[in-house]
């Protein structure tokens, strides 16, 4: 994939797109059922913890 978005390939924005709507997707699906469970606190420090650390980021 990375060779695609170097060569800015016009698929690349289209391939980004479906990437980044997947994952909202999957995120939204997932704070739903989270919801319903009652247990978002737990789903959202689970979540933030992963997307943070691969991120480089702090929670504050």
């Amino acid at each position: 994939m990375h060779h695609v978005f170097r060569g800015k390939e016009i698929i690349s924005a289209t391939l980004a797109t479906i990437h980044n709507e997947r994952f909202i997707v999957r995120l939204v699906d997932q704070m739903r059922q989270a919801l319903i469970d009652g247990n978002f606190a737990e789903m959202k420090a689970d979540f933030l913890g992963r997307y943070l650390h691969r991120s480089g980021q702090s929670r504050d």
